[in-house]
């Protein structure tokens, strides 16, 4: 695999674990997107990942080195992560802008493979079971390992 298909474009994660009527109880996302942050911020913007935790607030961590980066990519690739699918989440196409069930979403965009799928947080993927299996487990951990060992998922697993 060539050196620039280790580093994805974008890579967002989202846990909704709680949701009451027009409020998230509790609400939990890492995104990585450089495209957009330097559209943002300016050419010049180093890229960050950003996690958010709804009781915490938003901590900016530092990309990833590019080691960092291919075992991230050689993890996926070895959980069958692109070949995951979503899940129907009931509400979903309900005109209802303010309600959402306890859910997640995956999107991970890379040069040469994408995946962007999501569902309700007691349909986890790959295998559609309210309690995480062993590769959801470990995509878990391969993120925790991007911003430095810290906790990411916890709350799910």
């Amino acid at each position: 695999m060539e050196k620039e298909n280790y580093k994805p474009k974008r890579l967002y994660l989202c846990f909704l674990l709680d949701n009451a009527v027009g409020h998230f109880q509790d609400f939990e996302s890492l995104k990585y997107d450089p495209v957009e942050d330097a559209e943002f911020w300016g050419e010049d913007a180093s890229p960050v990942i950003r996690y958010f935790r709804q009781a915490k607030g938003s901590v900016e961590y530092p990309a990833p080195s590019d080691d960092a980066w291919r075992r991230f990519r050689e993890r996926l690739d070895a959980l069958g992560v692109f070949g995951w699918e979503s899940r129907p989440i009931d509400g979903e196409d309900e005109e209802v802008l303010d309600w959402m069930p306890p859910s997640w979403d995956i999107q991970i965009v890379y040069p040469d493979r994408v995946i962007d799928i999501k569902g309700p947080i007691d349909e986890l993927p790959p295998h559609g079971t309210g309690k995480p299996g062993l590769e959801f487990r470990q995509l878990c951990e391969a993120v925790s390992e991007l911003i430095g060992g810290r906790k990411f998922g916890q709350d799910i697993l």
